[in-house]
């Protein structure tokens, strides 16, 4: 039990020692994500995404980004996490035969003019990995199959950082 935590209106002064709060779990919980968190990411290569939404329109699609370009891309299966929000993104890689290019493909939403950065991380140093709800993965398919860009991708300008 987590205790020493100020009942809500209470005197920071003035609480007893034993007291405990619902919110006081979850500030120790998110403490220590955050300190997992900081823990990957000195330890791997920074390898970021910037994505921006050059159109008039808000953009809610698929990107595939190539990283076939990028020194020292770990082996392995990657994953994409959120700049801001260091969530991790259900992707995949665009051709899962291990000769192929390095594409990785995941959602994005971008209102106009908006900039969002991504970091590329290896899979195998996350505690988990969300899989591709039931909901995505048929346009995940329906893009791997027709392969050719959407015509609102031109609008988004892709960069490695």
């Amino acid at each position: 039990m987590v205790t020493h935590i100020q009942p809500v209106g209470a005197d920071p002064k003035k609480f007893s020692e034993d007291s405990t709060e619902i919110y006081g779990v979850g500030a120790l919980l998110l403490a220590g994500s955050e300190l997992y968190r900081m823990s990957i990411l000195s330890q791997i290569p920074q390898i970021n995404i910037a994505i921006k939404n050059h159109g008039p329109e808000r953009i809610e699609d698929l990107v595939e980004v190539d990283l076939s370009t990028v020194k020292d891309l770990p082996s392995g299966e990657l994953s994409i996490m959120d700049g801001s929000s260091a969530r991790i993104l259900p992707s995949t890689r665009a051709d899962q035969s291990p000769s192929a290019r390095k594409n990785i493909l995941f959602l994005t939403a971008l209102d106009p003019g908006e900039k969002k950065r991504y970091r590329v991380v290896p899979s195998s140093v996350l505690a988990a990995v969300p899989p591709i709800d039931s909901k995505t993965q048929p346009y995940f398919f329906q893009v791997l199959k027709q392969r050719n860009p959407s015509f609102r991708q031109t609008a988004l300008q892709i960069a490695i950082e």
